[in-house]
């Protein structure tokens, strides 16, 4: 994982997802570092992926967990943070979005600084 961490003066440009909103409301994004159906803390290491029929699956090593002291999120034009605690399996944010396309960002940092980009990101509309 350590290729994929960046430091906090690291020049490279935060990942991106382009995203169309449909309608302008509200809606929630839930950052995560590893997917709802896995359920593990952000922190946690995860083992790898058990054989099925005999046949390696596709997550055939250990996931690393991510020490993040704070969630980042960036949309349009807003650019928010919240705090992560220990135990934690994502961080959701509420926010106003207007439609249209925009550009997604969202990553963790740690305590000193360096970040890791959200693996995961669930965009759901809040009405």
């Amino acid at each position: 994982i350590d290729d994929k961490i960046d430091s906090p003066n690291s020049k490279r440009h935060p990942a991106f997802w382009p995203v169309n909103v449909d309608t302008d409301g509200e809606y929630t994004v839930e950052l995560r570092r590893w997917p709802r159906e896995v359920d593990t803390a952000i922190h946690a290491d995860v083992p790898a992926g058990e054989k099925v029929y005999g046949r390696p699956v596709f997550r055939t090593t250990p996931g690393t967990g991510f020490p993040a002291a704070r969630a980042r999120l960036s949309i349009g034009e807003q650019h928010v943070t919240k705090a992560v605690k220990e135990n934690d399996t994502g961080v959701t944010f509420l926010v106003k979005l207007a439609k249209g396309s925009q550009r997604l960002s969202a990553s963790f940092i740690d305590t000193k600084g360096r970040s890791l980009d959200a693996f995961y990101v669930y965009v759901t509309k809040a009405d």
